[in-house]
């Protein structure tokens, strides 16, 4: 059974064999038939394949905007760094639809949690009108109802309550960021004239539980667990947009390592009020299978649908309180935004120079930044960027109690290199590179996401980090003068791994 998104009249567009296992699936009669895995080298299964039986063949094709998404059994959310995309899909179209998805969530206390999510719509091959684009950013606070834990089985019941905002929302300069990065086509879509804030409701329920544990599994050995997923959402809003989706998964898990398939249906209604909407909810509207792992702080989830060529998938980083240790040294790796860089760093700690058992850790820091954002809102201009710096880093841990937080505040100089480049009608375009000296900083927080651990652990940033040059340059490009080297604020996602 699906629903039309733009009619809201139900329509069969599944098989009788797919209703009977719809039908089967609701009441109950679960069954996991085998596990075929390959064991790589070291401690780490990457590679399964599960048969189920009694269950039919969904898909999710993207969060819903504005809920907490669903977490793997047994895993404790502090913190979550959502980041989804449709190339992160099985095939079919890509950089369509809601082509990216980032959010953050982060629980307040034991009950409480607070979300904050970015979505990126494009059509560009419409089956009506014109081609267009929208984004969307979703706030929303929720309250825990029910949230029970026992052995063999955990529940949740969430409501929450918030906003969406459709507008022009940074997307493009995302979108266009990201797809140099991958050397992939620039998208040059307006955007459509729908600017409205809405008041959002919803819930959230998630179910799990142990069928059978301490199992023998041939080439993978023992004490493997074996259990069921079942996981549903809905939301509204004030427009008269309406949100579900519904699944079940198989699960199998061994100590940090959890792995599921199963199935999940996702209903998308009232989407009327422009073309990229209205698509958008018809594209994600329909069913096929849900893939997924995690180890550790990592999950990785793909989906692919059946009634299209709908695929989509996200990578997320949960933090799930674990204390943070002092290292030595340190690598990280991050992501900024409007603007996208992607940034490598080097870290180590200042103790033969500075007094380490002081209340702030010192650390040394070198950076490089690489990145080709638009410049402005032109999409035949980009600026090649290079940036180098050494930087000092003061950490602290602000709340005694709260031994998995860390703030941070860094500050120092480096180079940067700027170059206008062109693309379309100006792709031969190149200009003079721009090269100055500045000044460096960034502040935020970081959330302990690993076991404490002698040797190492591994750490969530979230932050803004900026560069201050010491003048601009104007150059010519394209037989017109144009200013580079501009001041520049931007948030930061990273992950930080400390060792020794």
């Amino acid at each position: 059974m699906r629903f039309d998104v733009v009619s809201g009249k139900a329509r069969i567009a599944a098989n009788s064999w797919t209703i009977g296992k719809i039908r089967n699936a609701a009441g109950g009669r679960f069954g996991l038939i085998d596990a075929v895995h390959e064991l790589i080298r070291g401690s780490l299964v990457s590679i399964f394949i599960f048969s189920l039986s009694g269950v039919s063949h969904f898909a999710w094709s993207a969060q819903i905007p504005g809920v907490t998404p669903p977490s793997p059994p047994s895993v404790e959310r502090q913190v979550e760094i959502f980041f989804g995309n449709d190339f992160l899909g099985r095939g079919g179209d890509i950089d369509d639809f809601r082509t990216q998805q980032l959010a953050v969530i982060a629980a307040l206390d034991d009950r409480w949690s607070v979300l904050v999510e970015h979505s990126i719509l494009t059509l560009e091959k419409p089956q009506q009108g014109v081609p267009g684009r929208l984004d969307q950013l979703s706030g929303s606070l929720s309250y825990r109802l029910i949230d029970t834990k026992h052995s063999s089985a955990a529940g949740v019941l969430e409501i929450g309550g918030g906003f969406r905002y459709s507008s022009e929302l940074a997307g493009a300069r995302i979108q266009t960021g990201f797809h140099h990065l991958i050397n992939s086509s620039i998208k040059d879509m307006p955007y459509v004239d729908t600017d409205r804030v809405d008041a959002t409701l919803w819930v959230r329920l998630d179910r799990n539980g142990t069928l059978k544990r301490d199992v023998s599994v041939p080439l993978l050995g023992a004490d493997w667990q074996f259990g069921y997923w079942g996981r549903a959402a809905t939301l509204v809003t004030s427009d008269g947009q309406w949100d579900t989706n519904l699944g079940l998964m198989g699960v199998a898990s061994k100590g940090g390592f959890q792995a599921w398939i199963g199935a999940q249906a996702d209903w998308r209604e009232g989407y009327d009020r422009d073309n990229v909407q209205r698509e958008t909810a018809e594209f994600e509207d329909g069913a096929g299978l849900v893939l997924g792992f995690r180890y550790g702080p990592l999950i990785i989830e793909t989906e692919q649908n059946f009634d299209n060529d709908s695929a989509y998938g996200h990578i997320s980083l949960v933090s799930s309180g674990q204390r943070i240790n002092n290292h030595e040294f340190g690598v990280q790796v991050g992501l900024t935004m409007p603007d996208v860089y992607v940034n490598a760093q080097g870290r180590w700690t200042l103790c033969e120079f500075v007094n380490c058992a002081a209340k702030f850790q010192k650390t040394g820091l070198f950076d490089v930044f690489y990145g080709k954002p638009a410049f402005g809102s032109s999409v035949t201009h980009f600026v090649a960027t290079t940036q180098l710096s050494l930087a000092m880093e003061f950490a602290a841990r602000p709340v005694a109690d709260l031994d998995w937080l860390e703030t941070y505040a860094a500050i120092g100089a480096g180079w940067r290199s700027e170059r206008l480049e062109g693309e379309g009608e100006l792709a031969a375009e190149r200009s003079a590179a721009v090269d100055r000296f500045g000044l460096v900083g960034g502040a935020g927080l970081r959330f302990g996401a690993s076991k404490p651990r002698d040797a190492w652990s591994f750490l969530l940033q979230i932050g803004v980090t900026g560069w201050l040059p010491t003048s601009d340059g104007t150059v010519m490009f394209a037989g017109r003068p144009e200013t580079l080297q501009s001041p520049e604020l931007a948030l930061q996602f990273g992950a930080l791994l400390r060792f020794f």
